[in-house]
Order: C-alpha cells, then sequence, then structure tokens
C-alpha cells in the first residue's frame, strides 16, 4: 500500500521519460496499466546492452526492466476501432492518462485532451512534448542528446580541441520523469478539492532546462558571461594523487 493506492493510471507513452513517470507513480501505490503495441514498446528493441537472461529462459532489455516495475501490461493496437475502445473504457474508470505522442498523431488516433476529459472529466490528462507548445522546434522529435544540445548542456563543458561534451547521464530523460510525476501528484491533489481532472504539461526541454537553473541566473548589470560549469574549474575538478587515487577539492567561497 502506498500513498498512490487506489490510483489508476492509464500508460501509452514508450522508450525513457514518460514510462520514467509511470514508474514513479507505480512505485508509491498507483495501479499502472502499460498499454503496448502488440509488436512491444520501442524500449525493448533500443540500445546495444546485452539483455538480462531471467530464470524462465526469456530476455529483458536492461534499460527497460526498471522503467517498468510494478506495472501492469496489456497489448493493443490503438491505431485500429477495437483498439481504441478498450483505451476509452480503461479511461472511463481511470484516473491518470500518460502519452508521450506528437501533438497530430494523438488527436489522429482520438486520444486528445478534449476527447478523453468528454469521457472522464474527473481524469488528470499528461499533455507531453518534445520542446514544448511554441518554437520552431515544436513538431519535431526529440531524444536526450538533442535536447541536452539545444538546451544549452552541451555548451558547458568542452574537450581540449573545443568539441562540446554532453552529460554523463541522460539528463532530459531522468529529470523529466520527476517533474511529470510532481506536476501528476498536484493535479491529483487539486482534483481532491475541485472534483474536476485537468491538463498537465511539459517537455523534455523544461526538464533539461530545470538541470541548469542556478547556471542560468543572469542579470543585466553583468558585462562577463558567468563560468560554464564548475566542473571546468580548478576549485571544484577532480586530481589524480601519486598513488593512482583521485582527490576531488570542494572550494565554494573565499576563505
Amino acid at each position: 500500500m502506498g500513498v498512490l493506492s487506489g490510483i489508476r493510471v492509464i500508460d501509452i507513452s514508450q522508450v525513457w521519460a514518460v514510462p520514467g513517470a509511470a514508474m514513479y507513480l507505480a512505485d508509491q501505490g498507483a495501479e499502472v496499466i502499460k498499454v503496448e503495441p502488440p509488436w512491444g514498446d520501442e524500449a525493448r528493441r533500443l540500445l546495444t546492452q546485452s539483455p538480462l537472461k531471467m530464470k524462465d529462459g526469456s530476455e529483458i532489455p536492461r534499460h527497460f526492466l526498471p522503467l517498468n516495475r510494478n506495472k501492469k501490461s496489456i497489448a493493443v493496437d490503438i491505431t485500429k476501432k477495437e483498439g481504441k475502445e478498450i483505451v476509452y473504457k480503461l479511461v472511463e474508470r481511470g484516473d491518470v492518462f500518460l502519452h508521450n505522442m506528437r501533438p497530430e498523431a494523438i488527436k489522429r488516433l482520438g486520444f486528445d485532451y478534449e476527447t478523453l476529459s468528454s469521457i472522464n472529466p474527473r481524469l488528470i490528462y499528461l499533455d507531453f512534448s518534445p520542446y514544448g507548445k511554441k518554437g520552431p522546434f515544436k513538431d519535431k522529435p526529440a531524444y536526450d542528446r538533442l535536447v541536452q544540445a539545444i538546451s544549452g548542456v552541451h555548451g558547458r563543458r568542452f574537450l581540449p580541441d573545443g568539441t562540446p561534451l554532453s552529460a554523463g547521464v541522460w539528463i532530459a530523460d531522468c529529470s523529466t520523469p520527476i517533474l511529470i510525476a510532481y506536476g501528476i501528484a498536484l493535479a491529483l491533489l487539486e482534483r481532491e478539492r475541485t472534483g474536476r481532472g485537468q491538463k498537465v504539461e511539459t517537455s523534455l526541454l523544461a526538464g533539461a532546462v530545470s538541470m541548469q537553473s542556478m547556471e542560468l541566473v543572469r542579470v543585466e548589470s553583468e558585462e562577463k558571461s558567468p563560468p560554464r560549469s564548475l566542473a571546468d574549474q580548478a576549485v571544484y575538478s577532480p586530481y589524480r594523487c601519486a598513488d593512482g587515487k583521485y582527490i576531488i577539492p570542494i572550494i565554494v567561497k573565499d576563505c
């Protein structure tokens, strides 16, 4: 039993960011029903790491297993009429609907906010997009490394020849699920007060930018740009010692 026990989540998303949010909700007791196409979530086939071999002889991709823990799963072709009807029935009795399709695709399927909220006015609906609803990239697909470049993460560290470096982890894909779960939790709390559902919006770009909130602070009177990253500074970097181990000095103020 968790704090979200009794909350039913319908999740038709694939790959990483939004399934990651569903994972956090499931960890807290929500009943997450993962709706996969008959051929499976794309995450079952992405990347080239060797799969985990289970006791029954089956194999599961390493990154797919943790992202989809504590979930139920059904295979449904949502492009077919019969598949759409199954999703509509789930929505009737659901609390949260998650997707990560582009706007034109989700509307074409008949799973846009206006349609689903008319079926269930108490529904909390995630309206997710790669780069947000406005701007030149609003209809373009995205992957973590692309979002790191556009958000400025790649502009914080460089190789000696000037080649930009991405972060060592998937900044956008790992931070955005936390933002989504946070937004869903707030919307559920608001529903307790009003009795009405609502749409929750965020994007991969928002997740990547939020991880740089301190570095992006500027004021008009500044003449120089702030340092790209603490990792580029001598007072906040690792140094190799004579015994082959490393030491990291952390100096955050003048003595």
